[in-house]
């Protein structure tokens, strides 16, 4: 049970930071080239444009850290707006990792936060994210033993078995846990804490109260769709809002506005790795 006086309300922010590339190209049997930066290079010129006022978390793919100009602008970014927390989300992205071997999922894990703090020059990374919002024990595991505070991968919605169809039928890819199963939508939609003695949570991706329908903003293509939620958004007392490198190429003024005002009013916009400041059980 949450314990939260006065019912004060807080919103994370947080930004996957994989270029499609890393998920259509490849399932088509083509060569991720590491080293196309434009999209990426713009996406972060809006981000702090937009953003750079904001607490947001950043969600870095490790083989990105390869390619020296991404690995500049994101210190350019960080170094210009300092409430910026690095988190991590894998080595190379990988589709469908509950299916792959433990050493093969601490490889992603290990790998992959190695090569961001060394890029970045990071002390320590406190969170983490898989593809597809796959929740997986495994991972679990060796994010509590490589000392993480937090995942954010689980999806609570009823609808993920029809986002993961729509995404095979639409753009080609697999993946059998892909946003995750009916069963999720009975989970709580705030933050669990996972482990008390090892202060462990997973940040549940939020989703709409009652109907459980997925609101982060590459989903919802329609400020309208937006606005008639709003008032169910509302009573989420902690909002994790999830945005994608992709929504900041073409930026759609009056929508992020909109949904920026949306998901910061009557709250106070926090950095994931704080969770253990501001949720108490």
């Amino acid at each position: 049970m949450l314990s939260n006086p006065g019912m004060k309300k807080y919103c994370f922010i947080q930004i996957d930071m994989d270029d499609n590339q890393w998920v259509f190209p490849r399932q088509r049997g083509k060569l991720y080239n590491i080293y196309q930066c434009d999209n990426y290079l713009k996406a972060i010129d809006n981000i702090k444009k937009h953003l750079g006022t904001y607490p947001i978390t950043l969600f870095i793919v490790g083989l990105d850290m390869r390619a020296e100009k991404k690995v500049s602008k994101l210190l350019e970014l960080i170094d210009t707006c300092p409430n910026i927390e690095i988190a991590n989300h894998s080595l190379s992205h990988f589709n469908d990792i509950k299916r792959i071997s433990y050493d093969d999922k601490r490889r992603e894990i290990t790998e992959s936060d190695g090569a961001i703090r060394s890029a970045l020059g990071i002390r320590k990374i406190y969170g983490y994210r898989n593809h597809g919002y796959v929740f997986c024990n495994d991972v679990i595991n060796i994010l509590q033993d490589n000392g993480y505070l937090y995942d954010s991968s689980f999806l609570p919605s009823y609808f993920g078995p029809v986002l993961r169809t729509l995404n095979y039928l639409i753009n080609g890819v697999p993946g059998r846990d892909n946003f995750g199963h009916f069963k999720n939508g009975f989970s709580p939609n705030e933050p669990i804490l996972l482990d008390k003695n090892k202060a462990f949570y997973e940040i549940n991706v939020s989703v709409c109260p009652v109907l459980r329908i997925p609101i982060h903003y590459s989903l919802v293509k329609s400020t309208a769709f937006y606005h008639i939620l709003s008032n169910l958004i509302a009573k989420i007392t902690y909002l994790n809002f999830i945005f994608h490198l992709d929504d900041f190429i073409n930026v759609d003024i009056m929508k992020l506005n909109y949904v920026l005002n949306l998901i910061s009013s009557h709250r106070e916009i926090v950095l994931s790795k704080d969770i253990g400041m501001y949720y108490n059980v």
